[in-house]
């Protein structure tokens, strides 16, 4: 993928505006629950989610707002891809940066495989999880539970 910097800055611009850090979860053979860090950006135009996919990589999904009437196009990005591409988004990035920084750091973390796996790589990666999750907090007050186990919830004056 050959990116110049206008690409990238571009990028960021999206993510800043309506783009988000989160994590998606799948439960293996073994029962257990395996967390992956993820970038999105949802929009109301196919024809710019097509536009990530093509030019970055990644996959799509599209879903009805009941809300608005209309259709919702995401793009996300992940694991490898993601781990390459966000280290040039991190200059950019204005609003978004902290979580960008957080993310990087997960799979730095996730990275490590094998023998050299970290003795404390599952705390870190909750923690991680925990704090990308204080950083979303919704409007209502309400943590993004989904990136946490437990049901947690936070009150927006709790973090500041």
């Amino acid at each position: 993928m050959k990116l110049s910097w206008g690409d990238i800055g571009y990028l960021a611009g999206l993510v800043d505006g309506d783009g988000s850090f989160s994590a998606s979860s799948s439960r293996g053979r073994n029962g257990k629950v395996y967390w992956r860090p993820q970038m999105q950006v949802t929009l109301n135009t196919e024809e710019t989610i097509h536009f990530l996919k093509t030019k970055y990589g990644g996959w799509t999904s599209s879903y009805f707002n009941k809300v608005n009437g209309y259709y919702m196009y995401r793009w996300a990005i992940g694991g490898p891809p993601l781990r390459v591409l966000l280290p040039l988004l991190l200059q950019y990035l204005q609003v978004k940066k902290t979580q960008g920084e957080i993310v990087l750091r997960w799979l730095e973390v996730k990275g490590q495989s094998g023998p050299w796996k970290a003795a404390n790589y599952e705390e870190e990666e909750y923690g991680l999880r925990k704090q990308l999750a204080l950083l979303n907090v919704s409007r209502r007050g309400k943590m993004a539970a989904i990136l946490l186990d437990k049901d947690e919830e936070v009150a927006p004056s709790k973090l500041h």
